[in-house]
């Protein structure tokens, strides 16, 4: 897939000195604003311009279906930074969303790892509020108690410590306020994951109503730091929305990172504002928020489209031809649970009772039928397509 273009504007921030690097932009219709504001470089990437039918491809997914998509992409592009020296002590977090409005209904699908966040925005055709939705409330922090648990208890993954709602790495002599993040190799023996966590939202939207998928890092709610930091963001977003729905999605991107500076943000900034509308078709978008250096954020962010569209790609590919093997065992399963088997080196016409099979074969078949059938689905279904990927 090609690179995309994006035309890149300077920043016009009452709350900020435009400097190189700082922009404003918008790619068909999503509207985007990143800024390095006070820190010393810019950390942050994003990912944009997948092909429509990829995101309509995984929008058709079931649920269940979009998370596999979702790790299969994840672990690929972990995959490529296990052995790099500089992500080390690097990482990134992320958060991709994907959305569409589809019988009366404004849908967003988000895998994270991090405190990257996304929000569903619903305004009425008057401006009007009408819901904002918290895709991700639960960070993967320290401030998140399942995630404190797993990995003190080491529940699933290496034991780890938290201290002051930080993530200890003694060997490092350092911390990291996250749980859960692309790069950062040194962090993973203490416990941290890169397996992203896929939500679900579907809000019931009018014909007339102004529905806006919105993906940030955590630079934009800086201030609200806390265990309740996404609800209480959420609050200020979409009075934000209200009182400036006349702007484009660009100059509401712009709104969201200067609204961050007003409050005291100090870290970098980057908003993507993505309309949801009838008729549209699906969108994906995603914001990289790196940490420790630029070096894991770009790297993924640069590689994101192409793994994650090689993956939908391929997952349909992959279900016809596990639908294929599941039917055929399902087919010898029910020959063995009715007491008949077809033995190929038999006249076709002869049926043998179990007590006629010989004990070897009786055997082997009962083996390969309890391997099939009872083992766990993740790691059959993971394997398969791993191999069908690979291959």
């Amino acid at each position: 897939m090609g690179t995309i273009e994006i035309k890149e504007k300077p920043v016009e921030l009452k709350n900020l000195t435009p400097v190189q690097g700082d922009y404003k932009a918008t790619v068909g219709n999503v509207g985007i604003c990143e800024v390095k504001g006070y820190r010393f470089q810019q950390e942050d990437a994003i990912a944009v311009g997948i092909p429509s039918e990829t995101s309509a491809a995984f929008m058709a997914l079931s649920p269940k279906d979009r998370s596999f998509v979702a790790e299969i992409t994840f672990e690929t592009l972990q995959s490529q930074l296990e052995n790099n020296l500089e992500a080390k002590c690097c990482g990134s977090c992320a958060c991709i969303a994907s959305g569409h409005v589809k019988n009366g209904k404004a849908n967003v699908s988000t895998s994270y790892v991090g405190d990257s966040v996304a929000f569903l925005v619903v305004l009425t055709a008057e401006g009007k509020l009408k819901s904002v939705t918290a895709c991700n409330p639960k960070l993967h922090d320290g401030h998140n108690e399942a995630e404190c648990k797993a990995i003190t208890q080491g529940i699933g993954r290496n034991q780890g410590v938290i201290v002051s709602d930080r993530l200890c790495a003694d060997h490092l002599g350092s911390t990291l306020a996250v749980t859960r993040a692309f790069g950062d190799n040194g962090f993973f023996e203490c416990g941290l994951l890169h397996t992203p966590e896929t939500t679900e939202v579907s809000v019931n939207v009018a014909s007339t109503d102004c529905a806006f998928m919105v993906v940030t890092c955590d630079g934009a709610m800086e201030y609200c730091k806390g265990r309740d930091s996404v609800t209480k963001y959420a609050e200020e977003l979409g009075a934000l929305f209200a009182s400036h729905h006349q702007l484009s999605p660009e100059s509401l991107a712009e709104k969201i990172v200067d609204h961050a500076l007003e409050k005291g943000s100090t870290d970098n900034i980057t908003a993507i504002v993505v309309p949801l509308e009838v008729g549209n078709p699906a969108v994906t978008v995603g914001v990289f928020d790196g940490h420790g250096g630029p070096f894991v954020s770009k790297q993924v962010s640069a590689n994101f489209n192409n793994v994650f569209q090689h993956t939908i790609d391929n997952i349909n590919d992959f279900k016809k031809k596990l639908n294929s093997k599941l039917s055929k065992l399902k087919s010898l399963w029910k020959n063995i649970s009715g007491g008949n088997v077809q033995l190929k080196d038999q006249p076709t016409s002869k049926t043998f009772q179990y007590h006629k099979m010989g004990f070897g074969t009786y055997t082997v078949t009962i083996i390969k039928s309890f391997f099939y059938f009872l083992k766990p689905h993740k790691l059959l279904f993971s394997t398969s397509f791993f191999l069908i990927f690979v291959y």
